[in-house]
């Protein structure tokens, strides 16, 4: 399943449960398995930092009740190359391939145009900003204040955990295979499985 929404990126600390102390840097999904991280990484060089990606999306709740819920996503990091150029060695982009695609929908920039990029780093522009002024990437995103952003996915996330395991009794084991959900291949019609909500 793909959530329809482009998520906040946030590149986390795995030594930290807490989404705003666990913070590093903000990032961009930019395909389904690739995120782009401003640089320099600094948070990169310290080899005892083990880190991954946050991605997350809030949604309305479907029940009718008030806030929102989230949806989010933790994903390793498989490969992280950090690209300079050989005549603005300042100049650096962190490309993160996941292990695996998120459910997110990437970020629908312009279309890179390799020469207008590289002009404008060649005039002393930062590459980042560069993404930035030319739509390819949203604006703002450094300056994004962590707290007030990712404040809320602990919540998400502990909602998720709260929701993840359900606990039932039946008098047998023959009443819980016989439910229509544990048979492979057959159609659910039972009042336990859920409707589409759509």
């Amino acid at each position: 399943m793909t959530y329809r929404c482009e998520p906040v990126v946030s590149i986390q600390s795995r030594d930290e449960a807490n989404p705003v102390a666990g913070h590093l840097e903000w990032g961009v999904l930019f395909y389904e398995d690739t995120v782009l991280v401003p640089g320099p990484a600094s948070w990169m060089t310290d080899a005892s930092v083990t880190f991954e990606v946050l991605l997350a999306s809030a949604r309305a709740n479907l029940s009718g009740s008030t806030g929102l819920n989230g949806v989010v996503e933790r994903i390793p990091v498989d490969a992280a190359v950090v690209h300079s150029l050989r005549d603005h060695p300042d100049v650096t982009l962190v490309v993160l391939t996941l292990t695996h695609a998120s459910k997110h929908q990437p970020h629908r920039g312009a279309l890179i145009q390799s020469d207008q990029v590289s002009e404008e780093i060649d005039a002393g522009q930062n590459a980042w900003s560069v993404l930035e002024q030319l739509g390819i990437i949203p604006d703002g995103i450094r300056t994004r204040p962590v707290a007030r952003v990712l404040g809320p996915v602990a919540e998400w996330e502990q909602r998720k955990r709260e929701h993840l395991v359900k606990y039932r009794q039946t008098a047998s084991v023959r009443s819980i295979v016989s439910k229509c959900c544990c048979k492979p291949n057959a159609p659910c019609h039972c009042p336990n499985c859920p409707l589409p909500w759509w």
